[in-house]
C-alpha cells in the first residue's frame, strides 16, 4: 500500500468569491491602479481591439 494522489485545493462559495472580487476591485480603483472607460469614441482603433482582446480573456 503506497500512497495515494490527494487534491490539496481550498474551495470558496460563490458569494465569498463574490465579496473578494468586489472588494479588490473597490481597493484597485481607491488606489488609482483602476479605472473604468465610459466610452471608446476618443481612443485609436488599435487601443480598442487591444482592450477588446484583454476583455475577451476573461
Amino acid at each position: 500500500m503506497g500512497p495515494t494522489p490527494r487534491s490539496y485545493k481550498k474551495f470558496l462559495n460563490k458569494k465569498m468569491k463574490l465579496n473578494a472580487l468586489i472588494s479588490t476591485i473597490a481597493y484597485k480603483i481607491n488606489e488609482k491602479k483602476l479605472f473604468v472607460l465610459k466610452d471608446f469614441t476618443n481612443t485609436k482603433n488599435s487601443i480598442k481591439q487591444k482592450i477588446q482582446k484583454i476583455l475577451l480573456m476573461f
